[in-house]
């Protein structure tokens, strides 16, 4: 296999079967990456296939073959940035509400527990905030969950 610089110039130079060998380089480190940001690997993929895409388009612009590894990456997060920025809360119709609520529960034990489970989620966002990329990502391994539901809580503050 050639070495990254032989496969950028071919591809610069017009082999466009030399991109082929830039995706099955780092087709899984792009969506490894997508992962740990985005915890969702169906999204990942979708934001590492985005990335290429756009690395077909602007690679022509990339003077220095060696910077691609780099390059690429910050391709690849503003596609996770824009997936994270799209997603919507899930709703359903309300003519479902009625068979989803709990006629029996008591309104003031439900308003309790949600100010409970808001304060530990603002306290999760919190401390997520604190982390490097680095540590997030670590996290977001060891409990996509805990990231979901922080990243979606982020984004409700964001939007005021």
């Amino acid at each position: 296999m050639d070495d990254l610089a032989t496969i950028i110039d071919k591809y610069q130079h017009g082999d466009d079967s030399a991109f082929g060998c830039l995706v099955d380089r780092y087709q899984n480190t792009a969506v490894a990456y997508a992962l740990g940001v985005l915890g969702d690997y169906h999204l990942a993929q979708d934001a590492a296939q985005d990335a290429f895409l756009a690395a077909y388009r602007d690679l022509p612009t990339l003077s220095t073959a060696v910077a691609f590894p780099s390059w690429f990456r910050k391709i690849v997060f503003k596609y996770c940035d824009r997936i994270k920025r799209r997603r919507r809360h899930p709703s359903i119709p309300i003519d479902d509400a009625p068979e989803i609520a709990d006629r029996s529960a008591d309104p003031a034990e439900v308003f309790a527990v949600n100010e409970a489970r808001i304060e530990q989620d603002t306290q999760i966002a919190l401390a997520m905030q604190s982390l490097t990329d680095a540590d997030r990502q670590v996290v977001s391994h060891i409990n996509p969950a805990i990231v979901d539901r922080t990243l979606r809580l982020l984004d409700m503050v964001e939007r005021g």
